[in-house]
């Protein structure tokens, strides 16, 4: 590991957690991250009730809506 590791201490009640310049690798652990799209707002241009004028604002709720509040078109979107 190269004499690298994690610090972690606490100051006036906060963790604050310092991580090395380079990951440290696990042993059992993952080898690499990936990511993998769940869902996409505002893919298809033709489709108005997926796209923003002016997005001012977005939020997800206690049932996992995203509700946007659009500013431009004066509107509120639920997805």
């Amino acid at each position: 590991m190269g004499g690298q590791e994690s610090k972690i201490k606490n100051e006036n009640g906060v963790t604050i957690v310092h991580n090395p310049s380079r990951p440290i690798s696990l042993s059992g652990g993952p080898i690499k991250l990936t990511f993998v799209e769940d869902f996409v707002i505002g893919e298809h241009p033709d489709d108005e009730d997926s796209m923003f004028s002016k997005l001012r604002t977005i939020q997800v709720d206690g049932q996992e809506n995203i509700i946007a509040l659009d500013y431009k078109d004066v509107s509120v979107k639920i997805f």
